[in-house]
């Protein structure tokens, strides 16, 4: 565990703000790389399901940010037309690809990296803690983290309520990992989110 603690300030930390500046750059970088963007054959998805097929819609095409930029700040999962929810927008204006590639979908080729996304099995997660935090049924808590594989890997997550409120402090930092069980696949995408007024369920 001190192993843990301690790669999660030095490493998973700088990280973390890291992934924050990338994501920052990525919005005039998509302002100015939209326009020069190409279509083309979806690129094969490794990370499970078949999403250019699943999950986009009718007249989808798969359309990507000019080389080299695509690699960082483009999508290879849905593109610059996004997913079905994108489908009211068909077909998609300028700024409504920006939104999806520069804001909404943030600099995800990044969050597919290897630094940045590994595939894990929950028998090799461990906590200190509360053993289940869940802000949709508002079970409130504290959770530290970490991969015994691996452990420079590790996050942090903290639900607190403010009294007998439905309002409530959450921050999510580092890997998002789970222990309930099965395989999943942490990340550091989204791994740094606070928010100080939160809407959770009143305790019963």
């Amino acid at each position: 565990m001190i192993i843990a603690i301690l790669s999660f300030i030095f490493l998973t930390i700088p990280i973390a703000f890291l992934d924050v500046i990338v994501k920052i750059i990525g919005i005039p970088v998509t302002i100015l790389t939209v326009p020069f963007s190409k279509v083309e054959d979806p690129p094969e998805w490794k990370w499970g399901g078949n999403p250019h097929k699943d999950l986009t819609y009718d007249g989808w095409k798969f359309e990507r940010l000019p080389r080299p930029f695509d690699y960082i700040w483009g999508s290879n999962k849905y593109g610059l037309n996004g997913n079905w929810i994108w489908a009211q927008y068909h077909p998609t204006p300028y700024w409504r690809k920006v939104e999806w590639v520069g804001i909404r979908n943030a600099a995800s080729n990044w969050s597919y990296l290897p630094h940045m996304r590994y595939k894990a099995h929950s028998d090799n997660i461990r906590y200190i803690g509360s053993p289940k935090i869940d802000d949709n049924k508002g079970i409130t808590g504290w959770r530290f983290t970490w991969d015994v594989t691996c452990p420079w890997r590790s996050g942090v997550v903290i639900l607190k309520r403010y009294g007998n409120s439905n309002r409530a402090f959450w921050l999510r930092f580092g890997w998002l990992q789970y222990s309930d069980g099965g395989e999943h696949v942490p990340s550091v995408k989204s791994m740094f989110i606070p928010h100080f007024f939160k809407e959770i369920p009143k305790p019963k």
